[in-house]
């Protein structure tokens, strides 16, 4: 009945599905998607809507936040979708969500780019390039952070990333660099120059803190965002690993398993 209904909006589904099963990978995605009510954000959307509950900024994954907020609604009898994009807009988001995921972003970008360099260093083309995969996705992603707007899917990072207010104008040539036939040291210090101005908008907008910078991991598990006293949790547990004998970056370890 619905796609009866949609015709001549979308094709007809039946064109979607090859016969061959060596071409498993021409399946796509759904173009038109019927929601139950208490299915959305996580399964509290009634709660939510009664006022029962808050929005679950914690759980929610913003590729979903984003999709709720710029999908085409064809029809909503109750009003229930538009409501819920109100309550879920960026502006809506709070402070301390974007603080505690720009510092786990941030995390992760440092351990594949400690892989990307890795494989360069060690003349691992195919490695390089996979390594190199992730870390494009994951700046986008932390610029997508700093500019306080949900990222879209992988596909959608570019399209979206170029109507960005702080990113496209600074670093689009960094990225082009990344995607072009340059050799491996080109794209090291255009990955570094991409890292490097972060790192200053990050400074200057007042995003994170120097010490949160400093100490992305302490700040992480101490909950910098919400834990006054993060920084003198942080440095305690790099005292007992330097005092164990190891470099005190791996206080975290101690943060983790409460060691004393």
């Amino acid at each position: 009945t619905l796609l009866h209904d949609l015709d001549p909006f979308i094709a007809h589904p039946k064109s979607f599905y090859p016969r061959d099963p060596q071409e498993w990978w021409r399946l796509r995605h759904s173009e038109i998607s019927v929601h139950r009510l208490g299915e959305l954000l996580w399964g509290q959307a009634e709660s939510i809507l009664a006022g029962e509950a808050d929005v679950p900024w914690e759980e929610a994954e913003l590729e979903g936040l984003l999709q709720l907020q710029v999908s085409l609604i064809l029809w909503d009898g109750q009003g229930a979708l538009g409501r819920l994009r109100e309550l879920t807009a960026p502006g809506r988001c709070p402070e301390w969500v974007w603080t505690k995921r720009l510092i786990r972003e941030l995390i992760d970008v440092a351990g594949e780019l400690e892989e990307f360099d890795k494989a360069v260093r060690r003349n691992k083309p195919l490695d390089a390039h996979m390594f190199l995969a992730e870390v494009i996705r994951m700046l986008f992603r932390v610029i997508f952070l700093m500019n306080k707007q949900y990222y879209p899917w992988r596909t959608g990072l570019l399209p979206m990333f170029k109507e960005l207010p702080f990113g496209p104008k600074e670093l689009l040539g960094d990225f082009e660099v990344l995607a072009s036939e340059a050799g491996w040291p080109e794209k090291s210090t255009a990955v570094r120059h991409i890292v490097r101005i972060l790192t200053e908008e990050i400074r200057t907008t007042g995003l994170l803190t120097d010490d949160m910078l400093s100490h992305l991991l302490g700040a992480r598990d101490t909950e910098a965002w919400k834990n006054l006293d993060w920084l003198k949790s942080a440095e305690d547990c790099e005292r007992r690993a330097a005092a164990a004998g190891y470099d005190p970056w791996y206080g975290w370890i101690w943060e983790q398993w409460g060691w004393e």
